[in-house]
């Protein structure tokens, strides 16, 4: 289902659901168990039918004659059942396999008393079953998750909370966040939600063993998956955003409507901050020292508590301005803000007061200190060698840049590549205020440079929030390919940060239709066949050099091509391809002559890093395809 089709057929359902919310709950229901009810048809179908033809040839004497007569087909036979069998055990797996359960550290009742009294308290007000776990994580969020206990039937309910967010909030605010997350397993949400859950996840993972698989019988599920889920996400989309209106609802009834707005603000902004500043100081580290930050968690809680009321109102104005689409099924933060009663729309929400007592401290305790301090030395050891790496390049990459600024002072010329390393290294050791003019510079003296086209509109949104980086993406865009997709969707999300979603919108169709594109070009560029045309290579003649040199050692090559295939979607990114005439072979074959499968693992090995896509043996459907070959240009090898 296309964008437009997707979006407005939400827009109706939302419609629908408003005026007849018992009715559209019905048929969710319906799609649900539709949803079900074919899934266990084709298990019958797969697996009940051969079993029962198994068992009729087996105890009904009168079927052995069909027995008998389907024998002279054994083979025939025998491959079908047995492929009919697969998929029925792949269904079967589908509908049992065991959800694993999230990786987090579980906190136990009696380490954490005031945490599990409240957990408790919310869930008896709320008409919702108890945690099963309440598990503790080192991510800015907090989260209710059902999973089945066998297959899709059963349920364990986990509370998942970040301690970075209990110690960004208060005491209130942390209530009316567990308050909303708890709404999500009421009796009434949690049915819903997870049978919902449940036919994806199920359908999900049978699919994809059949990806993997292969097999001729797709098509009797195939058509029914593609018509029935984008149908069944728009209608459980819209089921879902309503109950998160009710889970804000539920949260207000529980501790009022000021607490739960001043978490939503809380964890908006201080979350920008996080990505936008916190991470990104502590990553500039890497140029500086060779091993990680020891603690960086407890600076992160540090940082909650230092008030920056100037980025504050920043994030904030950045985070109303942004409307309720359907990438999300939360509302908007402004919407959620109105619709409670926090904010009436009109000038700008209040901004929370500093949180002097948080949540952590209230209802970890002693607990806080200790997950700080196991946090700080997971990270530590998690992310070392990487750091390692970092630190070496930059420091690699300082010594490059400072050659090529020595050469500029000596008076000498850069040349357009130059130019661009110099900006973009400048921008990785120094960052991108240091690297804005550089580019700019670069840009007027080479405008026809996509790389820098792209480097500058992205430097202008994503840092500056600058409208005036949108012509410098589109022309990169316009300039080279490789940039459509990436800077669709930078401008896309752009617009809509701005509340520009009509301007948006046209992104979203180019998107769209460039992922479209996209899988043309890779179902185009998944082979090589004796029908393709093919184009003269471009590759130096270097480099042409030492693929000879690599190659000149197989006695079973008598001659190597390389071409081009010709493609019809992305022609600037080439797709090489490298034919092998085989030597002819005496009677007398030589001792430790290569097959043509081992000649053509051997080859990948020997020249995977000349960006050659495929590489074919000149033999069997591929035999005729030699006279083309030589029309296109002369080997780029040929045996003495």
């Amino acid at each position: 289902m296309k964008y437009e089709q997707f979006t407005n057929l939400i827009e109706k359902l939302e419609k629908y659901a408003a005026e007849n919310p018992q009715a559209y709950e019905l048929r969710v229901t319906f799609l649900t168990a539709l949803g079900y009810a074919y899934f266990f048809a084709l298990i019958f179908l797969f697996l009940g039918l051969p079993v029962l033809l198994a068992l009729g040839v087996w105890f009904v004497p009168g079927m052995l004659f069909v027995a008998i007569e389907l024998g002279k087909l054994t083979g025939v036979v025998a491959v079908v059942y047995l492929g009919v069998l697969g998929v029925g055990w792949s269904l079967v797996k589908a509908l049992w396999t065991k959800v694993p359960p999230p990786e987090a550290a579980e906190i136990l009742p009696e380490q954490a008393p005031e945490l599990f009294k409240l957990v408790k308290e919310t869930s008896a007000y709320l008409n919702a079953p108890v945690p099963d776990h309440i598990l503790l994580t080192e991510e800015f969020n907090a989260a209710v998750v059902t999973l089945p206990k066998y297959g899709i039937f059963g349920k364990r309910v986990y509370l998942i909370v970040g301690l970075p967010l209990m110690q960004a909030v208060s005491v209130d605010q942390f209530r009316a966040i567990l308050a909303h997350e708890t709404g999500h397993i009421s009796r009434r949400h949690g049915r819903f939600a997870t049978w919902i859950y449940r036919v994806q996840e199920t359908w999900g993972r049978f699919l994809d063993q059949q990806e993997t698989a292969g097999g001729g019988l797709s098509f009797l599920y195939e058509r029914f998956a593609k018509w029935y889920f984008p149908y069944f996400r728009a209608y459980s989309f819209v089921l879902c955003r309503n109950h998160e209106r009710e889970a804000d609802a539920y949260a207000v009834q529980f501790v009022g409507a000021r607490p739960l707005g001043e978490s939503l603000i809380n964890l908006d902004i201080k979350s920008r901050n996080i990505s936008q500043t916190f991470w990104k100081e502590v990553l500039d580290e890497a140029g500086r020292e060779k091993t990680p930050p020891k603690e960086v968690f407890t600076r992160m809680a540090n940082a909650f508590r230092e008030s920056n009321p100037a980025q504050d109102w920043k994030n904030l104005a950045s985070a109303v301005a942004v409307n309720t689409d359907y990438s999300d099924t939360h509302p908007s933060l402004g919407e959620r803000l109105r619709t409670i009663g926090y904010w009436n729309g009109d000038g700008m929400p209040e901004l929370p007061t500093e949180v002097t007592n948080a949540a952590a401290q209230h209802f970890l305790g002693p607990l806080e200190k200790h997950f700080e301090t196991v946090f700080n030395q997971e990270w530590e050891e998690r992310v070392k060698d990487q750091w390692r790496e970092r630190h070496d390049y930059i420091a690699e990459t300082k010594e490059k840049l400072e050659k090529l600024n020595e050469r500029i002072v000596n008076g000498e010329s850069l040349s357009e590549e130059e130019l661009y390393q110099r900006a973009s290294m400048t921008a990785e050791c120094e960052g991108n205020d240091r690297a804005l003019p550089l580019l700019q510079s670069m840009s007027e003296e080479f405008p026809e440079n996509a790389h820098a086209q792209f480097a500058i509109g992205s430097i202008l949104i994503n840092e500056k929030e600058d409208l005036g980086g949108i012509p410098y993406i589109e022309r990169a865009i316009e300039l080279d390919t490789a940039y459509r997709m990436s800077g669709f969707e930078l401008l896309y999300f752009f617009l809509r940060s701005k509340g520009r979603d009509a301007e948006a919108k046209k992104y979203a169709l180019d998107i769209e239709k460039e992922q479209e594109v996209y899988e043309q070009a890779q179902i185009e560029r998944s082979g090589v066949f004796p029908t393709d045309t093919f184009l003269e290579h471009d590759f130096e003649p270097q480099v042409i050099e030492e693929i000879r040199s690599k190659i000149r050692y197989y006695d079973e090559i008598a001659a190597a091509y390389l071409v081009k295939k010709r493609v019809a979607h992305y022609e600037k990114v080439p797709c090489y391809v490298m034919f092998i005439d085989p030597a002819k072979q005496s009677w007398l074959k030589k001792s430790g002559t290569l097959n043509s499968e081992d000649l053509l693992a051997a080859l990948v090995n020997r020249l995977g890093g000349y960006n050659i896509h495929f590489f074919v043996i000149l033999e069997q459907n591929f035999a005729g395809v030699k006279p083309k070959l030589e029309t296109v240009g002369t080997p780029i090898y040929r045996a003495q």
